[in-house]
């Protein structure tokens, strides 16, 4: 009698088991869930991640009794991935990558699954725990790319219709006005949600790997391309109506029914493509269930796997014991031989980033040449003060526009730097910047990131972070030979300004 009870308590002792983990693998990885959902909350273009989890409990409740009736074999070697993920989890913290952070977090739900119930069980809802990626929000690295091919996409279209247009980065002129392919014609929104709504209908629509496989590319790649599409009709809208319609928010509106006509059309494809094989109702044919797996087992997986969570975390108390931002404070270098300066000129451009907590600034003159210079201080490794973040911009956007952005070798001076063309209807500047990490200087933000990350692994977290900034009038091939001309004279002394000031490094440091 009591075995026959116990047997009946096993599979409820596997959901508590499963429930526990679940919940302290929330608890300790909360910041990432809380990240995310800020995310969702302050961008139109991931809000689609609050109905990733509860779909993706719906599709694990209608794939239910296929999961009870399989096997349930614990893999505790997954514990070794649990650590190496939550290892990597706390790295992305201490450098304030979330979205590595959050990558991390949906990966160790998945490892965790797997770790736990065995392969059996988790291959019945492997789809659902796949699909809880679609909640991480990622894809902004895409945007330039998408801006730029939107940009080629709608000249090209405007110039086959027979309209001049003349381009200049991501601004082009017709005859009737002016356009920006600025970060909302990007197609990102689009593309974000076509893709998780293309995935989760090939997954419901389709029984072959393969239909649902090619279905979701599509559901990829045909945003692109309408995105093209919708820009190039906006415009020609424009046109024909000498700039009255949608030059304004109602273009936004044209974009949005655009969409749905296009997802509508794509589901209708969908629709066409389903075979009589797709439509069928699926039977489970895994034969009868598998014995439940008995308590002092299920204990074991707990407690192993509880363990695998923890130790990670542990590094916290070691790690979090970095740089403080008291006592920080910025210089600018004296001038080279043959350059004036420093002087305090100001002129109409500030760079945009946030976050430092000193400054120094310092204008510097050659003949009919000037050039600025600022040096912003970080603490490394401090959320609430972070140099490397991708919302940190050359400058504030609502005033200038960005006409190009590449990076930019200096010659023979073992710097490589962000070259920036910046302009308004007043004035143009050519502007560089990078990050300086004690003697690395980097000029993109993995290489600055990656830079961090060699210093935790290394344990070495006493570094030196500064932005370097430079700027010169006029956005031409002389201005950038300009700054060349001055780094090259004074990159040593940028340098030690940052990493050991010396009585060569003038300017008082303006604290935030």
């Amino acid at each position: 009698m009591n075995s026959i009870a116990t047997h009946r308590w096993q599979p409820v002792q596997a959901l508590a088991g499963a429930f526990v983990l679940l919940a302290l693998l929330l608890g300790l990885n909360f910041s990432s869930l809380q990240s995310m959902w800020q995310t969702w909350g302050n961008s139109n273009t991931y809000t689609h991640g609050y109905l990733v989890f509860p779909m993706v409990a719906y599709l694990i409740y209608t794939k239910w009794q296929g999961f009870a009736d399989a096997a349930h074999e614990p893999r505790l070697m997954g514990a070794l991935a649990l650590i190496a993920c939550g290892l990597m989890w706390v790295i992305a913290q201490l450098l304030n990558v979330h979205v590595v952070g959050q990558l991390m977090f949906v990966t160790m739900i998945v490892v965790l699954c797997w770790s736990y119930f065995g392969s059996k069980k988790t291959a019945v809802i492997m789809f659902p725990l796949a699909y809880l990626f679609f909640a991480v929000p990622m894809g902004e690295g895409l945007v330039p790319g998408l801006m730029s091919f939107t940009a080629d996409f709608t000249v090209w279209a405007l110039r086959v219709t027979g309209l001049p247009v003349f381009r200049d980065g991501m601004f082009f002129s017709i005859p009737a006005g002016d356009f920006e392919v600025a970060k909302a014609c990007s197609g990102i929104r689009y593309l974000m949600a076509s893709f998780a709504l293309g995935t989760l209908y090939a997954f419901l629509s389709f029984r072959s790997i393969k239909k649902q496989f090619l279905f979701s590319l599509l559901s990829l790649i045909v945003p692109i391309i309408a995105n093209g599409i919708r820009a190039y009709g906006i415009v020609m809208i424009a046109h024909f109506s000498n700039m009255k319609y949608a030059v304004g928010v109602d273009h936004l509106v044209y974009g949005w029914l655009f969409f749905g006509l296009v997802m509508f059309l794509l589901f209708y494809v969908g629709g066409k493509w389903r075979s009589a094989e797709d439509m069928e109702i699926e039977v489970d044919d895994s034969g009868p269930a598998a014995s439940p797996l008995p308590g002092a087992k299920i204990v074991t997986a707990v407690v192993v796997l509880s363990m695998a969570l923890v130790i990670p975390h542990l590094l916290n108390s070691y790690t979090r014991k970095i740089n403080s931002s008291a006592g920080l404070v910025a210089y600018v270098p004296a001038s080279a031989p043959g350059w004036q300066g420093p002087g305090n000129q100001a002129i109409p451009f500030e760079p945009n980033f946030s976050g430092a907590v000193a400054a120094a600034k310092g204008h510097y003159r050659q003949n009919n040449t000037d050039i600025y210079v600022w040096i912003l201080r970080y603490p490394a490794f401090d959320p609430e003060h972070e140099m490397i973040t991708a919302t940190n911009t050359v400058a504030d956007l609502d005033l200038w526009s960005v006409y190009e952005q590449v990076p930019r070798n200096v010659s023979d001076g073992g710097i490589k730097v962000i070259e920036t063309g910046l302009g308004n209807r007043i004035s143009n500047y050519t502007v560089w910047h990078w990050y300086q990490l004690n003697d690395v200087a980097a000029n993109s933000l993995f290489k600055a990131k990656l830079a961090e990350a060699w210093a935790i692994l290394s344990g070495s977290l006493n570094i030196e972070e500064a932005l370097v900034v430079l700027a010169t009038p006029e956005r031409t091939e002389e201005s950038s030979l300009a700054l060349e001309k001055f780094v090259e004279a004074h990159k040593n002394l940028l340098r030690d300004c940052i990493i050991r000031p010396a009585a060569d490094c003038l300017g008082s440091a303006i604290d935030e």
